[in-house]
């Protein structure tokens, strides 16, 4: 669906930008219509993710809410059925602030827990490091016992041999 909506648009800004003005004037209450349903799609969707509490819904829904409300203004404003003012500018203003507002809770959720997992990994390097350093101290053991082991299996050899030999 947004897909179509792209396509949508880049077509009546074609359309506005290199056709004469007849036509845009013409083509442009069923713009209004087709922005009018895909604001009411998007805020189904923004509802849908307020009701499943996703992150920033709530901030994101009240910001689309206002551009949807001043789109409606600027249509009636430009039918001149009501006397106010354009407001979209503002509107979109606005829904950039909450988007940089969400942004920046995001990236800094994403910075604690970036430190977070840094100090969760130090305090595993340094459990591993005393780990190895014990098991090297443990196979440091093993292996002197291992020599003493062969010393007593050496001399012993050596004292059967010069046994055998008598």
């Amino acid at each position: 669906i947004i897909r179509t909506v792209q396509i949508f648009v880049v077509l009546i800004s074609i359309i506005v930008l290199f056709g004469n003005s007849l036509l845009y004037s013409t083509l442009n209450p069923y713009f209004e219509i087709f922005i009018i349903t895909s604001f009411i799609f998007f805020l189904v969707s923004l509802l849908l993710a307020t009701y499943r509490k996703r992150e920033g819904a709530n901030l994101l829904l009240i910001a689309t809410v206002g551009v949807f409300l001043a789109i409606l203004n600027d249509i009636l404003y430009g039918r001149n059925i009501i006397n106010t003012f354009i407001l979209v500018p503002y509107s979109i203003l606005l829904l950039f602030v909450a988007q940089s507002f969400l942004l920046s809770i995001r990236y800094s959720k994403a910075f604690s827990n970036i430190e977070s997992l840094r100090s969760e990994l130090e305090r595993s390097n340094r459990s591993l490091e005393a780990k190895v350093l014990l098991r090297t101290a443990e196979l440091f053991d093993k292996n002197l016992e291992l020599k003493k082991a062969k010393k007593e299996v050496d001399k012993a050899y050596k004292i059967k041999s010069e046994f055998l030999a008598n």
